[in-house]
């Protein structure tokens, strides 16, 4: 890591279930769910395709759930976002064109965050 880049933002855990009402849409759920993911790891909003597909992710267990994310699967997630935060930062190390880079990191948190694949 170069002197001047901020410290990689692990997602922290969360020790409580999350509960919203259960007559929402995934819009709804969505937006309600950035603003806790955001209020808890602000250091994620320098990547934004990753939060976009943790809050996807748990807006779907909000549909199935009629509104709740247990901590086990807000945790189990949060590991995958880990995960792939860690390769996104060895991709931006290693890779230095543009393009290549963005597609590289596009391709990770698919892989990672929404089919749930170990790339190590």
């Amino acid at each position: 890591m170069k002197v001047d880049e901020p410290a990689l933002p692990l997602m922290q855990p969360y020790f409580k279930d999350i509960h919203l009402a259960a007559d929402q849409t995934r819009e709804k759920y969505s937006q309600q769910l950035r603003e806790i993911v955001l209020s808890q790891n602000p250091g994620l909003r320098r990547y934004p395709q990753v939060v976009d597909a943790l809050v996807m992710e748990l807006s779907l267990i909000c549909e199935g759930t009629k509104g709740t994310v247990v901590a086990d699967d807000y945790n189990f997630l949060g590991d995958r976002v880990n995960e792939c935060l860690t390769l996104i930062q060895e991709v931006r190390e290693t890779i230095h064109e543009s393009p290549a880079k963005e597609l590289k990191e596009a391709e990770i948190v698919e892989q990672v965050i929404k089919r749930g694949r170990e790339i190590r």
